[in-house]
């Protein structure tokens, strides 16, 4: 994809050229610089006052641009993707970054590019995309008073499965009967993996202390 411009002395203005690649001339090649893209041998011809000599040869090598790959991923919006570029002897990210892995973690969807150089100098590109999922929105329902020794049910919605804490019940619809007031976490998941948590408060109020006193009486009063 690069250029090479080879230029043939000497230069008095009075000189002609002709340049040749491999031995054969080339069409419409007779200034002095001549603009070189493909592999081959290439001199010129040089004539001044009637005499002609051919210049050095000079080879033109056409390495081939390294085959520059980088990982994609997927996160849930606040975590950190690893990024990894391969195929050359050394990197830069469109970050700045100059190492082949990288850490990001954007707060969008966002495409990153990274210029990968081999031993001969030779760069390419590679574009690695993150996909950023937003965290579920989860719901612990409302909270709740109960009398001691009665149980209650606690029911969460907003993700696909789900973890009570205390007690590490598993379940979007669980039976609690605390004898103190408690604060239940519930941690959500969705289809992305992504987790989120909410709360709710299961206040408990102690029974009454029931009294009554026992009497004696005669029969009729």
């Amino acid at each position: 994809g690069d250029n090479a411009v080879l230029s043939a002395f000497p230069f008095t203005g009075s000189e002609t050229y002709q340049w040749r690649k491999g031995g054969i001339n080339i069409g419409g090649a007779t200034a002095q610089n001549y603009i070189v893209s493909t592999a081959g041998d290439y001199d010129a011809l040089v004539t001044d006052a009637g005499c002609t000599a051919p210049s050095n040869t000079i080879t033109i090598t056409v390495n081939s641009l390294p085959i520059a790959a980088a990982n994609s991923a997927t996160v849930c919006i606040g975590n950190t993707a690893t990024l990894t570029a391969s195929g050359g002897t050394s990197y830069l990210w469109s970050g700045g970054q100059s190492t082949a892995t990288i850490n990001v973690a954007p707060t969008s969807s966002s495409a990153y590019t990274v210029t990968v150089t081999d031993a001969n100098g030779c760069s390419n590109d590679a574009t690695s995309s993150v996909t950023v999922n937003g965290l579920p929105v989860i719901d612990a329902g409302s909270d709740a008073t109960i009398c001691n020794g009665i149980s209650t049910n606690l029911t969460a919605s907003g993700g696909v499965s789900y973890l009570w804490m205390p007690g590490a019940i598993a379940g979007t619809s669980v039976s609690v009967n605390p004898t103190t007031t408690t604060t239940y976490t519930v941690t959500g998941t969705d289809a992305n993996s992504c987790v989120n948590t909410d709360i709710v408060i299961v206040n408990v109020n102690s029974l009454p202390i029931a009294a009554a006193n026992s009497a004696t009486v005669c029969i009729g009063n």
